[in-house]
């Protein structure tokens, strides 16, 4: 790939064979010129835009997010199988968990790239899970903190010790139904919960480090200890999340520069999937995001 032209030193628009495309890496742009080739060793995303879309205002606008948030956001959403036109929900769902619970989207998207690749290989849902890190933030385990506590306690599930299966059988936690097909996380959860809901503080302790182990046990037990009036109210909102990007960005600043600044600081884990949502000129420009 040659490139066309530098907007930063991470974004440049490049030319790939007959296509023009929008090349993204920390550093890709710096000290580059128009007419060199592109440092594949530095490459994070390529994006190509859908037919008709402005290849140099979808640069202008990728230019303003970080590369590793781009990286962090498009990699939760391939691990889930979400398809880039997607992207608006996913952002919905990051906006409504965040402010739904005691986190905030950065620390949501952080938390995602930790657990992305294990919940999605279970074949669970974007908004299970951000359920699970809600409840988890709401007992102060946030970030990658709660990213490696929910994978800890999903792996060992998925493939049990002797130590975790009996834990599994004594509080009726199973990963599969009486026909042997997947639960969702939402239903292994709600068994998790019945399960503890009677032990004492000990027992509870005990079998949370059973089954999840020493780095699981504290998202775990806030999970099965929230109460059922938080876990239902935030399971209802995460459910039914299309329009909450574009909510929280319209109450905090109603405009697309004011987008890119939330993207930029308190609400970084969106990365692109913000202008996915609220920009209308941006709506279903990239058709697809590859290596």
């Amino acid at each position: 790939m040659k490139i066309l032209r530098v907007f930063n030193n991470n974004v440049v628009l490049a030319k790939d064979g007959a296509r023009e495309v929008i090349v993204t890496g920390r550093g890709l742009g710096f000290q580059a010129k128009p007419g060199q080739r592109v440092d594949d060793a530095k490459i994070v995303r390529v994006f190509v835009p859908a037919d008709g879309r402005d290849p140099d205002h979808i640069a202008e606008l990728l230019s303003e997010i970080p590369p590793e948030i781009i990286r962090l956001v498009t990699d939760a959403m391939t691990a889930f199988g979400l398809s880039a036109d997607k992207a608006g929900h996913f952002a919905d769902v990051l906006a409504q968990a965040s402010s739904k619970s005691n986190t905030n989207v950065g620390m949501m998207g952080e938390t995602f790239k930790y657990v992305a690749p294990v919940a999605g290989a279970l074949g669970y849902s974007v908004e299970d899970a951000a359920v699970a890190i809600g409840l988890m933030a709401n007992s102060g385990i946030k970030s990658s903190q709660a990213g490696t506590a929910l994978r800890q306690t999903l792996t060992r599930l998925a493939k049990p010790t002797d130590e975790v299966e009996a834990a599994m059988e004594d509080l009726g936690i199973s990963l599969t139904d009486s026909e042997g097909n997947m639960k969702s996380l939402g239903e292994v959860m709600l068994d998790m919960r019945k399960g503890f809901k009677n032990l004492t503080k000990d027992q509870q302790a005990q079998y949370a480090a059973s089954i999840a182990g020493q780095e699981g046990m504290s998202g775990l037990l806030a999970i099965v200890n929230a109460s059922d009036e938080d876990f239902n109210t935030l399971t209802k909102a995460i459910q039914n999340s299309d329009g909450a990007a574009q909510s929280m960005a319209d109450t905090m600043q109603d405009n697309l520069k004011g987008a890119v600044t939330i993207a930029k600081s308190a609400l970084e884990g969106l990365g692109i999937t913000v202008y996915e949502e609220i920009s209308t000129p941006m709506k279903n420009a990239v058709e697809t995001a590859t290596e």
